[in-house]
């Protein structure tokens, strides 16, 4: 019986996570889990439960990496790659669960909520480190379920859906008693606090209630396009002719933004000078407009290349000097690879060429960029995030703390063509505008483009694989930092440990009760 709930619920897992429409049934899938987790009697069975239901679920989840195989056969690895770096988590959640009530006294269904909870930061740190599955993100097309993130952060909503399964778990354990009602109604009433809560709050005013008009470009690069050399010229002369299109529509539009690595070329810094981009500058001043643009930006000093970023800059059309952002958070092996200072591997040791004709052209050879670089265009300050950096919350919470009112966002997700991944990617926005209350601008060169307000609601989105221009309206967040934006998780952490401290204690009492009562037959 354990095993079929474990499959259920894994299924049930990734279908949430995967269609986000059905992410309100989240805790529905959690309540089969611990289901199953009653029926386990030893450590081991705990362990291989968990693993189980980790992989179930991660199967189902993720199954749009196998996208990746159509391109190149290397693809196929980043399956059962992403799947085993969750596993270990999956274990942890079950058999810790088991643990914790033999040690502490804390019911196990309550010790997985916790576990579930507290890993789910963890998940995204560390070089391995691939948080696609924090179930804040699954609730793109549900921002209201988000509206108590402003305080307790995007792992806030991880609790309210542990705590609904919970308290639905015991509803089902005692559905024949008042108890069970109870608990039924407790279960209603948590899982509708989220959404009564965004009914009934109103989000501070922007200290400048000015507006910014953005220009967006979709250019729609295809992937084997990206890749020849030889047309890159044609694409230079798409991009400069999409450029001034924008710049005539919005009649001098306050910033132009280009997705993740649209330069046609990678730019080359020599030397120890500073930054600077010259056709993209002269670019800027015909445009009349700064262009935020993704790049990869190769450091030369004395002939060799020391460094290779795959990066943003912002080119301006006077003489301020071009800014430039190097991504904080390099995808696993496709950009860097693993522990390498552990194992003091330097990716530049050899002369390799930067042309390869692969998926994968720059494997392992990306740096870290050396910090955020908060970016200021009249009055609007932003961060940038590239591809996958949007699915980790530190990161954008990092920009907002250093006074960013707004967050860029850069990605290219042509590699994964009409899969499931496009919407799926597209909508995990949501948690990072209303955590922050911050407007999100989307640039994604085959789609999907878009503006996400800082309530996390989708006001603008353009159609998959159009070429197309999308202009936008930007008012930036408050000048005052959320709550969460300014503690991070500590108010999180100090509830799961009244958590740990309160069951056990309630467990004594209920303990003594049945004592007395034996006593008293």
């Amino acid at each position: 019986m354990r095993i079929g709930l474990a499959l259920g619920a894994g299924v049930l897992w990734g279908l949430c996570c995967l269609y986000t429409s059905l992410a309100p049934f989240l805790p529905l899938a959690f309540l089969l889990a611990l289901q199953g987790l009653r029926q386990v009697e030893t450590a081991r069975q705990a362990a291989w439960f968990g693993l189980l239901f980790g992989c179930v679920r991660y199967a189902v989840g993720s199954n749009f990496l196998l996208a990746l195989g159509d391109i190149d056969l290397l693809g196929y690895a980043f399956y059962p790659l992403a799947i085993s770096y969750y596993l270990p988590f999956a274990v942890l959640e079950s058999w810790g669960a088991l643990r914790l009530e033999r040690l502490l006294g804390i019911p196990r269904v309550a010790a997985f909520g916790i576990l579930y909870t507290a890993l789910e930061p963890v998940r995204s740190l560390g070089d391995l480190s691939f948080p696609t599955d924090l179930l804040a993100q699954a609730f793109g097309v549900w921002p209201q379920w988000l509206a108590l993130s402003p305080w307790a952060g995007p792992y806030g909503l991880t609790f309210i859906v542990l705590l609904c399964a919970v308290l639905l778990d015991q509803a089902w354990s005692q559905r024949r008693t008042p108890r069970g009602l109870l608990a039924l109604a407790a279960a209603i009433m948590t899982w509708s606090l989220p959404v009564i809560v965004d009914q009934v709050t109103v989000s501070p005013p922007s200290q400048d209630a000015r507006t910014f008009h953005v220009a967006v470009l979709q250019p729609v690069t295809g992937v084997q396009e990206k890749m020849d050399r030889a047309s890159r010229p044609a694409t230079w002369k798409t991009l400069e002719k999409m450029t001034l299109q924008a710049s005539e529509a919005l009649e001098k539009p306050n910033l132009i933004v280009w997705p993740e690595s649209s330069r046609p070329d990678p730019i080359t810094w020599k030397g120890q000078g500073p930054f600077r981009d010259d056709r993209m500058h002269r670019l800027a001043r015909q445009a009349g407009a700064p262009i935020l643009y993704g790049t990869v930006i190769a450091r030369v000093v004395d002939g060799r290349l020391k460094a290779l970023y795959n990066g943003a800059a912002l080119a301006f059309p006077d003489d301020r000097p071009a800014q430039w952002y190097g991504k904080q958070q390099l995808l696993p092996v496709a950009e860097k690879v693993p522990f390498r200072q552990l194992f003091g591997l330097d990716p530049y040791a050899s002369n390799q060429s930067m042309e390869r004709k692969s998926i994968l052209p720059m494997l392992g050879r990306f740096l870290e960029g050396p910090e955020p670089t908060l970016f200021l265009v009249d009055g609007l300050s932003f961060g940038v995030l590239i591809c996958y950096e949007g699915m980790y919350p530190e990161l954008s919470r990092a920009y907002r703390k250093k006074g960013a009112n707004a967050v860029v966002i850069l990605t290219n997700d042509a590699w994964w063509g009409d899969s499931e991944f496009v919407q799926w990617h597209a909508q995990k926005v949501s948690f990072i505008s209303r955590s922050l209350e911050i407007p999100v601008i989307r640039a994604a060169n085959n789609g999907i483009s878009s503006l996400t307000d800082h309530r996390g609601r989708r006001l603008v989105a353009t159609d998959l694989n159009e070429r197309t221009t999308v202009h936008i309206q930007v008012t930036p967040g408050s000048s005052v930092p959320t709550f969460y934006a300014r503690t991070g998780n500590i108010g999180l952490f100090g509830l799961l440990a009244v958590c740990c401290a309160v069951f056990p204690v309630m467990n004594r009492i209920r303990g003594n009760r049945q004592s007395s009562s034996r006593s008293a037959r």
